[in-house]
């Protein structure tokens, strides 16, 4: 990587998410609602939840429908805190129209206004409501992917955990770019990643300690092992799984790691890491960034082959 790029990163210093996530968001707000207004064939629904509450889901169809029966159940990224459905319209679109597939992505309730495991709940409740109606609308369950960045990746990868758990519904395939597994964020972490990346980049270690403090009621809940999937006491029973991983990514050894324990426990593991790569590039553009194509074409290799 250049040295110029290397240097502006490293100053670029991003303020205590702890303090200025409200603004945060109310910047994206701005930035993407433009966007969202384009009828591009997109709709929302409403999904009740147990308790009453209503969860949003927006769901793009392929530009082809043809025979397309694939879906792909999306959550996005954002720290637990940050982003929403708005944010990845463009993300979610793009996803749709260059894998021929129907994407539904989950505007789940936020941290610190909603603790965990309400995110995840809200994830969970959409994914088995999913697979409850699977024949209804023609969808056949092994069709049915789970996929998610980040924050995503980690709502994916607990979704798929608590289904086996609960025998509720069975998710046959998951992909999961950049996610947080472990939630070892600290100077020690046992991560190389994690300590070598942590400060100086897109995504700091500092910024996911002040996303964990958001999303959890007491830091010793990062034990859990829905809120880190690799920490659970077994990862047999699991979906085929598709991680991709960005080199510079603090997050990277992590989900390697969740790749490893899952291959080691019996698991079909494909894991690709993307070369020069940050965190958050799939959030950008899938059609014009480079590593962003780069991960949508693995997507639609382990999407092919295991159809």
């Amino acid at each position: 990587m250049p040295s110029l790029v290397k240097k502006l990163i490293s100053s670029f210093n991003p303020p205590d998410i702890r303090k200025f996530y409200k603004i945060h968001r109310e910047i994206v707000h701005f930035m993407v609602r433009s966007a969202v207004k384009v009828n591009d064939g997109h709709f929302d629904k409403y999904v009740t939840a147990p308790d009453g509450h209503n969860i949003r889901v927006r769901i793009y169809p392929p530009r082809t429908i043809g025979n397309s029966t694939r879906l792909l159940v999306f959550y996005h990224g954002g720290g637990w805190v940050i982003d929403d459905i708005d944010r990845y319209h463009k993300v979610c679109r793009q996803l749709a129209e260059m894998t021929g597939s129907y994407v539904l992505s989950v505007d789940y309730r936020l941290a610190p206004e909603h603790k965990y495991p309400a995110g995840l709940d809200d994830c969970y409740e959409v994914t088995r409501q999913v697979f409850a109606n699977a024949a209804r609308y023609g969808i056949k369950k092994r069709n049915i992917i789970l996929i998610g960045d980040s924050a995503g990746g980690n709502l994916a990868a607990a979704v798929s955990l608590r289904a086996r758990d609960r025998h509720e519904f069975r998710v046959r395939r998951q992909i999961l770019i950049y996610p947080a597994t472990a939630c070892e964020f600290g100077d020690d972490s046992p991560y190389l990643s994690m300590r070598q990346n942590g400060k100086g980049c897109l995504l700091t270690a500092e910024r996911m300690r002040g996303y964990l403090d958001l999303y959890l009621d007491d830091i010793s809940q990062k034990d859990d092992p829905y809120v880190s999937p690799i920490k659970a006491a077994s990862l047999k029973g699991l979906p085929e799984t598709l991680i991709i991983t960005a080199e510079n990514d603090p997050l990277r050894d992590e989900g390697e790691a969740f790749g490893k324990r899952l291959y080691n426990a019996g698991g079909n593991v494909r894991a690709f890491r993307i070369k020069n790569a940050y965190h958050g590039f799939f959030g950008t553009d899938l059609l014009r960034h480079p590593h962003a194509k780069e991960a949508v074409s693995i997507i639609m290799y382990f999407l092919r082959l295991t159809d």
